[in-house]
């Protein structure tokens, strides 16, 4: 102030926020409180499952391993119950309660309704448009030649190994990343502190 000098803006930046924590630390930590309850709320009844489930299979990655997840559930389980002779209403009907999602759930149903009335299993989840491509056109060639069972077995076995590799990618990825960030985040720190001095020798120079 007295050299008519102005802060960098990563130290003005940081200052701010530090300032703003101390002062509201009690909003944050309040908005974190309706956000766990809101959650549970959500949960607890049908439709808020249901939205939140259908956000979680949009979001990006995360999305597109919950779906191989549900799929290879669903798969595996069609594929016992098929072996064992159940037959496939029934089979859809149990193996809707083990995909852990109630979008995919909901979408079985119909998948149900559309078999009984005698479309295909593998056309019925096309038309849901919910289900890898992959899965449904390996179940499509299944079908056709007679072979479900063992087909579905080795959908559950693809997509259970894509699932694998993208937790070890995920893991592999996340250290680095986590170092990267602290990294950054001390840079910054130090930024904020020396460019302030580094200012203050030009202005006395």
């Amino acid at each position: 102030d007295d050299l008519d000098g102005q802060l960098p803006l990563i130290t003005q930046v940081i200052m701010t926020t530090s300032k703003f924590l101390q002062e509201y630390w009690f909003l944050i930590i309040g908005f974190l409180v309706l956000g766990v309850f809101w959650l549970l709320k959500e949960i607890a009844t049908a439709r808020g499952r249901f939205r939140l489930d259908g956000l979680m299979l949009r979001l990006p990655l995360i999305g597109s391993v919950l779906q191989k997840i549900a799929t290879s559930r669903l798969t595996y389980t069609l594929s016992l119950l098929n072996t064992s002779g159940v037959p496939l209403l029934n089979s859809i009907e149990i193996a809707a309660q083990t995909v852990g999602n109630a979008v995919m759930k909901a979408a079985l149903k119909e998948i149900g309704l559309a078999v009984k009335q005698g479309n295909t299993f593998a056309g019925s989840m096309r038309s849901q448009g919910i289900f890898p491509v992959l899965a449904v056109e390996m179940i499509t060639v299944g079908e056709e030649s007679g072979n479900l069972s063992p087909m579905l077995e080795q959908v559950a076995k693809t997509y259970e190994a894509e699932v694998r590799h993208a937790l070890n990618l995920f893991i592999s990825v996340l250290e680095p990343l986590i170092i990267l960030l602290l990294v950054g985040g001390i840079a910054l720190m130090a930024a904020a502190i020396i460019l302030p001095i580094m200012n203050i020798n030009q202005l006395l120079g």
